[in-house]
């Protein structure tokens, strides 16, 4: 059993909880029993969005969901390249939820992060592309252009809604 001490901050107040929890995914549950807990993301000087560690849960449920509908399973690697902070988090925890190896790498907008996957890519095990159908095709271009199709595009590609 993990002795983990987590604390919680809502309104310029911490609060420690003493519960002992077996996983993260216990933390994460039992966090989401609240709608006033969560992490709030910065988007910008002026711009914040809170997300409650409820709604990250049933949204990682539901990215989980998905990934399962194409096929993924435990101990499967997913590769995700998602830009924006909110679905890092839903799919990192989707992957965790469901036993998956999350495998995050920058999205790419240059050629030196597009480079980085198809490099990791001949490394994985049946790896699994997580991506916004986007950054997809900015990839198959990528790929087409540096004589690259092979070395993921023969093996499944899992796009996100």
């Amino acid at each position: 059993m993990l002795n983990l001490r987590t604390y919680t901050f809502t309104r310029n107040r911490r609060y420690l909880s003493s519960m002992e929890y077996n996983t993260l995914i216990d933390v994460l549950r039992d966090r989401a029993s609240s709608e006033h807990i969560g992490i709030s993301f910065i988007e910008s000087s002026s711009e914040t969005h809170f997300l409650s560690y409820r709604a990250l849960y049933s949204s990682a449920l539901e990215v989980l969901s998905f990934l399962q509908a194409n096929g993924l399973k435990p101990f499967d690697e997913v590769v995700f390249q998602v830009s924006s902070n909110r679905s890092f988090i839903t799919a990192f925890w989707a992957c965790i939820l469901g036993g998956m190896i999350p495998v995050p790498l920058s999205v790419g907008l240059n050629d030196d992060h597009k480079h980085k996957l198809f490099n990791v890519w001949p490394i994985l095990n049946r790896p699994r592309l997580l991506v916004f159908k986007e950054h997809l095709e900015a990839l198959r271009t990528f790929a087409d252009s540096h004589e690259l199709q092979s070395v993921f595009f023969r093996n499944g590609v899992c796009r996100c809604r």
